[in-house]
């Protein structure tokens, strides 16, 4: 079943974002799935502004995940994180969340 609730994640390096960078979600998680890709059910990409968008989504728990390479720092760069998604986070179907990445 298809939600309307927007994810949008802004992946963050020290004190920039990072574009072009490769986030996966994978739902009903609620421990980090590991680095192997295939085990996340969706995947986008952070645009110029290092926001990356997940739509239609349902309440639940999420886990996401990035790894990439940052280019103003040179580096590959990852970071996860645990989402819940409920009716406190998704005020107006909407929920923004930063992730730290690191090198």
């Amino acid at each position: 079943m298809k939600g309307n609730i927007t994810l949008t994640v802004t992946a963050q390096h020290h004190y920039w974002v990072i574009p072009g960078l490769p986030v996966y979600l994978k739902s009903n998680a609620t421990e980090f799935p590991g680095t192997n890709t295939a085990s996340y059910n969706i995947c986008s990409t952070t645009n110029q502004g290092g926001d990356a968008q997940f739509k239609t989504l349902t309440f639940g728990s999420y886990y996401l995940y990035a790894r990439g390479w940052d280019p103003f720092f040179g580096d590959t760069v990852y970071g996860h994180m645990p989402v819940v998604i409920d009716s406190s986070t998704a005020g107006g179907n909407l929920v923004y969340v930063t992730m730290f990445v690191i090198e």
